[in-house]
């Protein structure tokens, strides 16, 4: 069973033949045309429009291929939320935990201790997929990247970065 990509062998003899088809099509139209005019038959019209069809055709089939093969050679979509903890809150629950986020960052003090002892639940929740603390005083930039592995626990670290910035 092939697969498509934009690379294949497939793909390039596909894409090598459409317009081969198209481009006979015009040198056929344009064949068509000049013995009529030849004669005098000037309904160039119909045949413009027959020679501009075969173009828009071509560009068209081109443009619509392009997309499908991006299409075809991304990845698959994976959701970062288990699909049994997706939509499962009420509009209330979450209010709710919205809240209570609210309020533990309200009375956080603001000073970094450890780094990112401020990440507690509820701010660390099943949702959480990264952190970050800057402190323009001292030009520091940290981001610590989480991820769930439990269906419904809490995710855990997985990445920290930390970026410095040197004054002039």
């Amino acid at each position: 069973m092939s697969t498509l990509h934009a690379s294949g062998s497939e793909n390039e003899d596909l894409v090598a033949f459409i317009p081969a088809l198209l481009i006979a099509g015009a040198w056929i139209s344009l064949w068509a045309v000049l013995p009529r005019i030849t004669r005098g038959e000037w309904r160039l019209v119909w045949h413009g429009a027959i020679l501009f069809s075969v173009v828009a055709a071509y560009v068209l089939v081109v443009n619509i291929l392009d997309v499908a093969w991006y299409g075809f050679s991304l990845p698959r979509w994976e959701p970062r939320v288990a699909a049994e903890a997706l939509l499962t809150r009420t509009g209330e629950e979450a209010a709710e935990n919205s809240r209570m986020r609210r309020d533990q960052l309200a009375v956080w003090p603001g000073i970094f201790g450890t780094e990112f002892d401020w990440v507690t639940p509820p701010v660390l929740n099943s949702q959480t997929r990264i952190a970050v603390e800057m402190c323009p005083a001292n030009g520091v930039l940290r981001v610590k990247g989480y991820e769930q592995y439990k269906a419904l626990g809490l995710p855990a670290p997985v990445t920290l970065s930390e970026l410095s910035a040197r004054a002039n």
